[in-house]
């Protein structure tokens, strides 16, 4: 999944994807390059994900719509509908964003399997993004703290997932102009470095499209 990471970093929606789809099959080249079955399969798989943000695809909204409808009559999500909602999550109304991410804190706090916490992880990161997309920084600020002050058990299993979710918080602090934000950076940025040497491909990127974002949404040239 690692390479839908680095496409979301600029794509927002199809038109999107359809614009910069060369260029980022360039990058799922470099990641998948012994592998040319699970690229094809990759590049497909992601322009399907993306269409389902394309307004012209009316079929396809509306089966999202019917998605969204179920969810929000749903107070605990299977492992599929934790898969699925980070890539429906820009169809959301604000109110259904809010009311989703109560049920998924309360999931967060109970005692659930790692593969589960994961997935929960991946939602809520989804919804700090929508929040720090849209200007609405206090809220992805709020919803940041609380995972930190529900995180309670093993954190191992979940590292990967807690990085997305610390480089989300940098991003929105960055954005929202909070001073705050310069040693997070720097920490980041030699967490990144380091570990390196567990795979060297994965984490350039990484790093790369870290430092790239930053200084993207770092309007008030916050010193970092």
């Amino acid at each position: 999944m690692y390479p839908f990471v680095i496409m979301d970093e600029v794509i927002k929606n199809y038109h999107d994807f359809t614009i910069q789809a060369e260029k980022y099959k360039e990058k799922f080249e470099g990641h998948l390059k012994d592998n040319p079955i699970a690229l094809k399969l990759a590049v497909k798989y992601a322009e399907f994900i993306y269409s389902a943000n394309d307004p012209r695809n009316k079929t396809n909204v509306k089966k999202i719509k019917d998605i969204i409808y179920h969810l929000d009559r749903t107070k605990i999500y299977s492992h599929l509908e934790l898969t699925i909602i980070p890539y429906i999550i820009l169809q959301f109304t604000l109110e259904e964003i809010k009311k989703l991410t109560r049920n998924l804190l309360d999931m967060y706090s109970q005692a659930i399997p790692e593969s589960t916490a994961s997935a929960i992880l991946g939602s809520l990161c989804a919804i700090v993004k929508y929040y720090t997309n849209n200007g609405y920084y206090n809220e992805a600020d709020k919803i940041y703290n609380e995972i930190k002050k529900l995180h309670t058990y093993n954190r191992g299993l979940l590292a990967t997932s807690l990085m997305v979710l610390e480089c989300l918080y940098i991003f929105n602090l960055v954005a929202w102009g909070k001073s705050e934000a310069a040693p997070l950076y720097k920490n980041m940025i030699n967490y990144l470095e380091s570990a390196k040497f567990i795979d060297e491909q994965y984490y350039s990127i990484m790093l790369e499209n870290f430092i790239t974002k930053c200084r993207a949404l770092n309007k008030s040239n916050i010193p970092l």
